[in-house]
């Protein structure tokens, strides 16, 4: 989880007293065993001892001043996890360098000098939460979650184990404990205010993704409607098409009601014709009754009378089969109409569905348009709130 570490903050971060209680407890453990009893009293010389430490605080403030990164620092703990050691048990070569430092220091300064200059050496430890990702599905969250959780256990174990650390070696007051305490509780603040910031964002992405699929939904219903109004369009231009058709129909039955007029004028005409052949056949019955000098002729008008009858014969048997067709005629005119009527009263319903349609069609789109603008809202509102946050 030490791995972790680095990708906390990117920035540049004052956290020198993590390199300096490592160089000041090598320090103080190297100059601990070379403590030689004073040759008077048979006692450690404990003058010389704290003098010496008091020269090697100072040398050591002197020497790490400028300010390093997180990273050094981060690299530093992170080899001496890798290597097994501690800062309570250093490596054999620090020690012995720093044997040597302690051996060849004659300065001779006092523990309450070597204090001050420790207690000068300001630490400022800015810390910010690693970078926010958008949270794909409740496993990665749990497992970035059990990552802070372990991070934070680990972190408080080393911050533990460091103010330990200072509290047995480094002589300075408690306000710098303090300030280590109120950093890890401002650092613990920062991750659940991360973790707060991290559910807000899954519930508004889990709102955004709503209305996604609502838009989805919508969009899918208006292509729906499309469909609806494309197949209306082909029924309103198939309904076209057989208007004028039943237009052809009704000129055609126009042409065949003249027809049938003149139809008519010539069976009056027949009929009246009849009269006068029936007429004229009167009349040569009287004159050949009355002139039997014409007896000669009785034949020829025999003749033409059959031949009168055939005609009226076939006159009458004409006017049969215009009779019939004049009644299917009749009944194919029924049927027209009787087909016209039902298809004036499929396009007025035809017509009110597509009126419905339209009328419920723009009741969506505006209901849309709204939710489009809510929703256009609901976005600026979370950008203004990131921006702020």
């Amino acid at each position: 989880m030490l791995l972790h570490l680095r990708t906390l903050d990117e920035r540049a971060v004052v956290d020198s007293d993590r390199k300096a209680a490592i160089m000041h407890f090598t320090t103080a453990q190297a100059c601990l065993p070379d403590a030689q009893p004073d040759v008077r009293t048979g006692k450690p010389n404990c003058s010389e001892q704290q003098k010496k430490h008091g020269a090697l605080h100072a040398e050591m403030v002197h020497t790490i001043a400028p300010h390093q990164a997180l990273q050094d620092n981060t690299d530093e703990l992170l080899e001496l996890a890798h290597s097994g050691s501690s800062v309570r048990a250093p490596m054999k070569a620090n020690l012995m360098r720093n044997k040597s430092a302690a051996r060849e220091s004659h300065a001779r300064i006092g523990h309450n000098e070597g204090d001050e200059a420790f207690s000068g050496f300001k630490v400022n430890l800015n810390f910010t939460p690693a970078p926010h990702t958008d949270v794909k599905c409740d496993s990665h969250s749990n497992e970035r979650e059990a990552l802070q959780k372990e991070f934070t256990a680990e972190f408080d174990e080393i911050m533990t184990q460091l103010i330990t650390l200072l509290q047995q070696y480094v002589p300075t007051d408690i306000s710098f404990l303090r300030q280590h305490t109120t950093l890890r509780d401002e650092i613990h603040k920062l991750w659940k205010q991360d973790a707060k910031t991290d559910g807000e964002d899954q519930r508004l992405q889990k709102e955004l993704d709503d209305l996604r699929r609502q838009l989805d939904m919508k969009q899918s219903a208006l292509e729906t409607k499309d469909i609806e109004l494309n197949s209306l369009s082909e029924q309103r231009r198939k309904l076209e098409a057989m208007c004028s058709e039943l237009v052809h129909i009704q000129q055609d039955v126009h042409f065949k009601n003249d027809i049938t007029q003149l139809l008519k004028q010539a069976n009056t005409n027949i009929l009246l014709l009849l009269e006068q052949l029936q007429e004229q056949n009167a009349q040569i019955k009287a004159a050949l009754e009355t002139s039997v000098q014409q007896s000669c002729r009785i034949g020829e008008l025999e003749s033409a009378k059959a031949s009168l009858e055939s005609d009226l014969r076939s006159n009458q048997q004409r006017r049969q089969s215009e009779a019939h067709a004049n009644t299917k005629l009749r009944e194919l005119t029924d049927m027209v109409q009787e087909s016209h009527r039902s298809l004036v009263t499929t396009n007025d319903y035809l017509l009110k569905e597509l009126e419905e349609a339209k009328l419920k069609h723009s009741q969506e789109v505006s209901q849309m348009l709204k939710n489009y603008q809510h929703l256009k809202k609901t976005h600026s509102y979370l950008l203004d709130t990131s921006k702020h946050v």
